[in-house]
């Protein structure tokens, strides 16, 4: 049985998808300037599920995004504009930097994207190795499922029967592993660029 026949919303899907997914897709910027919206986006995307975006691919998401990377520099969200003599005005120093989560760009790199994925996979096998193992705990902490016969809240996963437990570990790590395999596809399909963008809806 696939991961995501025995929870639909892990499935991860190679579309757009809208009201309430996480959006995957390559852009390209402006070559100078700051911008408000990329220069240009191709068909190509992939769509999770708002809530399992959270529960099991945020750990990773926060640890690679890079305000200074010179796309997240220059755009212009909410936090920030551009006056009529083109100063940067920023509303909040501590609002810089950050991941914006709902209807904002996120940008990243192709190379630290693949540093994610390798990452991911390494967990993916210390997960089955031993999800209790305390390198682990911060992430496994934010696991939650949920199906027709089905509800783990987070963190409940430490406190139920090891069969059960293994199921869900078991759909956790191909989960992942489709989503590493996704996401390559996707950067290989479009060498055009290097960026990918992040945005979630609500």
């Amino acid at each position: 049985m696939k991961y995501y026949e025995l929870f639909p919303d892990m499935k991860i899907i190679e579309e757009h998808c809208s009201n309430t997914y996480f959006w995957i897709w390559p852009v390209t910027i402006p070559k100078e300037g700051y911008f408000d919206e990329p220069k240009e986006s191709f068909e190509d995307s992939i769509s999770i599920n708002n809530f399992i975006f959270g529960d099991f691919l945020s750990y990773f998401i926060y640890k690679y995004y890079d305000g200074n990377l010179d796309a997240n520099y220059r755009y212009i969200d909410d936090n920030k504009f551009v006056d009529k003599d083109n100063n940067l005005i920023i509303f909040d120093n501590k609002e810089l930097n950050k991941f914006r989560w709902w209807f904002d760009h996120n940008f990243y790199n192709y190379e630290s994207i693949e540093k994610m994925l390798k990452e991911i996979e390494e967990v993916t096998i210390l997960l089955k190795e031993d999800f209790r193992n305390e390198k682990l705990r911060k992430l496994v902490d934010g696991f939650s499922f949920e199906s027709d016969k089905i509800y783990i809240s987070e963190g409940e996963i430490f406190n139920i029967e090891e069969e059960l437990a293994s199921k869900l570990i078991n759909a956790t790590v191909e989960f992942y592993l489709d989503f590493v395999q996704k996401m390559r596809k996707l950067m290989k399909k479009n060498p055009q660029t290097d960026l990918l963008v992040m945005i979630g809806a609500d």
